[in-house]
């Protein structure tokens, strides 16, 4: 480098440094700011319900501290812009609009707040409470950052399964999330990890089964907790699902390690041929009585008479 080139270089140092103060400083005003107007929403929100409802706010919010944080956080990536719609946030849901900024990992506060501003009115507020709930809330933020709205929409329509389906399952999950009954959503849940392990085919025609026939799949579901846990399980069961979600078969691990299908008596021999051999045969056993005695009267009549001839 020549002697020029290094003072450019100098220079542009000089520059950087003198401006890095000035930046922090903007920096530090528009978080400052933000803070303030999320302490002042939540203030305004509590004030209708008096003292108590206030500092009971500030408590869940970790006090002005806590407020401060977050909102650092949040200008740092993304300005006093997204500082600005949280405090809206706040000022419309109260203390959970700021539990849900909190709860996102370092970058995802944007799509956090992206997320719950696209919610359906009458979810935003099941949103944000899965966003706030603890053990739940940080996951569900990454899970969001990382797949978009749908995410948030599943769990807000399934708390406490929702987020699992679509981590497990992707797009899937999210149908599921739309589709099923809060129980049936819970009987998917508890699958969605072994239904994701299944090959692509597999996966795509359970999934498509229980979006057709959720009450069916649900029941089965529950009756047969391992059961897509057992390798090839999927196949067999696609190829057989009415006989299975009927009740006509079920499923054994065969010698050789590979699931076979058992069926056991079908629904007409249940209802039809059982019943009816249970009156059948005594019957018969009382018209095969019945004959032999009258083939034994007529054999001793017979002998009888010969006898008789012969004296």
């Amino acid at each position: 480098m020549n002697g020029k080139a290094r003072r450019m270089a100098a220079v542009c140092v000089a520059v950087c440094v003198s401006a890095a103060p000035g930046a922090m400083a903007q920096a530090g005003a528009a978080s400052r700011a933000a803070a303030k107007e999320v302490i002042e929403a939540l203030g305004r929100r509590g004030a209708a319900q008096g003292v108590e409802a206030t500092a009971a706010a500030m408590a869940r919010a970790g006090g002005e501290a806590a407020v401060r944080e977050t909102m650092e956080r949040a200008v740092a990536e993304g300005g006093g812009a997204l500082g600005a719609r949280i405090a809206a946030l706040v000022e419309r849901h109260g203390v959970e609009g700021l539990l849900a900024v909190r709860s996102a990992p370092a970058g995802a506060a944007r799509a956090v707040v992206d997320a719950v501003e696209a919610m359906p009115s009458d979810l935003v507020r099941p949103a944000l409470a899965a966003l706030a709930r603890e053990g739940e809330g940080p996951a569900l933020a990454a899970l969001v950052a990382r797949t978009g709205k749908d995410a948030l929409e599943a769990a807000a329509l399934q708390p406490g399964v929702g987020a699992g389906l679509v981590a497990s399952l992707g797009e899937d999950g999210v149908r599921l999330a739309r589709a099923l009954s809060p129980g049936q959503a819970i009987s998917a849940a508890r699958h969605a990890e072994s239904i994701a392990a299944l090959p692509a085919s597999e996966r795509a025609g359970v999934t498509r089964l229980l979006l057709a026939q959720p009450a069916r799949m649900a029941a089965f579901l529950d009756k047969h907790p391992r059961f897509f846990l057992i390798a090839g399980a999927g196949a067999v069961f696609l190829a057989n699902s009415e006989k299975f979600l009927g009740g006509a078969a079920e499923m054994v691990i065969g010698p050789d390690g590979k699931p076979v299908l058992l069926q056991p008596e079908g629904w007409l021999e249940r209802a039809v041929v059982k019943p009816a051999l249970a009156w059948l045969l005594p019957v018969a056993a009382v018209l095969l009585m019945a004959w032999g005695g009258l083939r034994l009267g007529f054999v001793l009549l017979r002998e009888r008479s010969r006898l008789h001839r012969v004296g």
